[in-house]
C-alpha cells in the first residue's frame, strides 16, 4: 500500500470536496496573478466614503491605518515619477493599479489617493487649477472615467523651514497680526485669509475715503499695495505655492508694509485733523486777499498748506490744530473789525435816508424793511468777501431809496385832474409838460476814494474837485442822479 500510494497521483478534490476545492483553486489563481491585492485591507463602496476621507472625517480603528501598504506603494510610485519629471494622471493611476500585480478596485484606488490628498502629501490639478480637497467634484476627478485622464496628480513639495519662517514674518508685518501658526498646513490658509482681509481693507480705502478726497496722502502707496497683494493671491497652485511666493517677494512686501504703516495710522484719527484743516482753508479761500493784512494768518496758512500738499505729511499733522486755530483766530479778528466798519456805514447811510425822508415829509415802509435785512445780513456774514459785497450794496440802497423818496414826493405833490361835474365852456390847448432830462452819474466818479485827508485844505480841495465834476455833468441837463 505504501509503495502504491507513493506512485499514485494525490487527488485533493477527493479530500476537500468539490466546492471547497473550487474555492481553493480560485484563490490560488488570484494570488498568483495579483500578488499585491492584499495591500488593500479595507474596501470602499461610494463617493460619500471618499468625501469623508477628503474631509478628514472617515472613521478608523485606533492604531490602524486603512490600506497603509497601498498608500505607501502609490506614494513611492509618485515620488519616482516626480523625480523623473513625468506627468501622471488619475487615469494612469487607475489603469496601473487595476492591472496585475495589483488588481485593486476602482473605488479603492480612489480611496488610496484620497488618503494622500487628505494628508497633504499629494494634490490634484484639473484644468490648470489645483483642486481643494473639499471641492465638490474631487471624488469625480479621482474615479470618473470621463475626468480621470484630465486630472493630474503629483506629490506636494513641502515648503522649506526658511521659507515658512520668512512668509510668516512678512505677512505678520504686512497685515499687522501676530497669531499666525507655524505648521505649513495650518499657516497656508491663515496667510491667504490675512492677505484677503488686507486687500479688502485697501480696496475699501480706495473706493470710499480716497474717492471722497484724492488729496489724502498715500493714495499711490495703497494702489500699489493692493495690486501687489492681488497678484500674490493669484499665484497658481495651492497654499504651499502661495507661501513660497510670499517668501520670494519678501523685499517688496517689506517695503509695502513700511508704506502702509503710516497710512494705517492716518485713518481715521489723523484723517479727521487733516480733513478739518482742508475744510478751513477752503472756507476762507474767498478771503485769502484780506488775510494778507495779518502776519499771524499768513504764517498759519502757509504751514497748513505746506502740510496738506506734502505727499508724506504724517509727522506734521500734529501741528495742524494749532495752525488752524491761529488762522481761525486771525480771520475772526479781521472779520469783526470789518463787520464793525460795515455796521457803521449802514447806520450812516440809513440815517441819511431817514433824514431825506423827513425833509420831504415822506415815509416808505421799504426803508425799514431794507434796513432790517441789511443789518441781519451784516450780523450773519461769515466772510470778509460777504461784508465787502454788503458795503457795496449799501451804496446802491442809498441811491435807490433816495430816488424812491423823490418819486413819492413828486407823486404826492403832482397837480390833480379837474373834478367831475365841472363844465368846460371853452377848449384851450394845454401845453405838454416838458420831460425833465436827468443824467445818472456814478457816485464813485465824483467822490473818488482818497486817503490821508489830513487838513482843512485837503478836504476843501477834495470837495472842490467833486463839485467841479458834478457841475460838469449837470451842464446841459435838468438834474443829475447819483448812483
Amino acid at each position: 500500500l505504501t509503495g502504491w500510494g507513493r506512485r499514485r497521483k494525490f487527488d485533493l478534490s477527493l479530500i476537500l470536496g468539490r466546492e471547497a476545492y473550487t474555492t481553493f483553486r480560485d484563490v490560488t489563481l488570484v494570488d498568483s496573478v495579483y500578488p499585491n491585492l492584499g495591500q488593500i485591507d479595507r474596501n470602499y463602496d461610494n463617493d460619500a466614503e471618499l468625501k469623508a476621507i477628503l474631509a478628514g472625517s472617515a472613521r478608523a480603528l485606533d492604531g490602524i491605518e486603512p490600506n497603509k501598504q497601498a498608500i505607501e506603494e502609490v506614494r513611492r510610485y509618485l515620488d519616482v515619477q516626480q523625480q523623473l519629471h513625468r506627468s501622471v494622471t488619475m487615469g494612469d493611476i487607475q489603469h496601473k493599479y487595476a492591472a496585475a500585480p495589483f488588481g485593486w478596485r476602482e473605488m479603492d484606488i480612489a480611496a488610496v489617493v484620497a488618503e494622500l490628498i487628505a494628508g497633504g502629501d499629494a494634490r490634484i490639478t484639473y484644468a490648470e487649477r489645483v483642486v481643494a480637497p473639499q471641492d465638490t467634484k474631487m471624488a469625480s476627478y479621482l474615479r470618473q472615467r470621463n475626468m480621470v485622464d484630465n486630472a493630474r496628480i503629483e506629490m506636494r513639495v513641502r515648503v522649506s523651514t526658511g521659507d515658512l519662517t520668512t512668509a510668516r514674518r512678512v505677512v505678520e508685518d504686512l497685515c499687522d497680526i501676530h497669531d499666525l501658526p507655524t505648521a505649513e498646513d495650518a499657516l497656508a490658509p491663515r496667510v491667504r485669509q490675512a492677505l484677503n482681509e488686507r486687500l479688502d481693507g485697501l480696496n475699501g480705502l480706495l473706493t470710499s475715503e480716497y474717492r471722497r478726497n484724492r488729496n489724502y496722502p498715500g493714495y499711490d502707496a495703497v494702489t500699489r499695495a493692493a495690486a501687489t497683494i492681488k497678484d500674490l493671491l493669484a499665484t497658481p497652485g495651492d497654499g504651499s505655492d502661495l507661501l513660497r511666493a510670499v517668501a520670494k517677494a519678501r523685499l517688496e512686501l517689506g517695503d509695502t508694509a513700511e508704506d502702509l504703516e503710516d497710512i494705517d495710522e492716518f485713518f481715521p484719527d489723523k484723517q479727521r485733523i487733516f480733513a478739518d484743516a482742508g475744510n478751513t482753508v477752503r472756507k476762507l479761500e474767498s478771503d485769502r486777499s484780506y488775510l494778507a493784512a495779518s502776519r499771524e494768518a499768513i504764517a498759519a496758512l502757509e504751514q497748513i498748506e505746506r502740510t496738506l500738499n506734502n505727499p508724506s505729511p504724517y509727522r506734521e499733522i500734529r501741528n495742524l490744530p494749532g495752525a488752524q486755530q491761529a488762522l481761525t483766530r486771525a480771520h475772526a479778528e479781521l472779520l469783526e473789525a470789518k463787520r464793525a466798519d460795515v455796521s457803521t456805514q449802514a447806520q450812516d447811510i440809513f440815517a441819511s435816508i431817514h433824514e431825506h425822508g423827513r425833509e420831504l415829509d415822506v415815509t416808505l415802509s421799504l426803508i425799514e424793511q431794507t434796513e432790517l435785512a441789511r443789518r441781519e445780513a451784516i450780523s450773519h456774514a461769515d466772510t470778509l468777501t460777504q461784508l465787502d459785497a454788503l458795503a457795496s450794496r449799501l451804496g446802491s440802497d442809498q441811491t435807490s431809496l433816495f430816488q424812491k423818496l423823490d418819486e413819492e414826493h413828486e407823486r404826492i405833490h403832482r397837480p390833480r385832474p379837474a373834478r367831475e361835474g365841472v363844465t368846460v365852456t371853452a377848449m384851450h390847448a394845454t401845453p405838454a409838460r416838458p420831460e425833465r432830462k436827468v443824467k445818472e452819474v456814478r457816485r464813485v466818479m465824483a467822490f473818488q476814494p482818497k486817503s490821508n485827508l489830513s487838513s482843512k485844505e485837503d478836504i476843501d480841495a477834495y470837495l472842490q474837485s467833486a463839485r467841479a465834476y458834478l457841475l460838469e455833468q449837470l451842464s446841459g441837463n435838468d438834474a443829475i442822479s447819483l448812483k
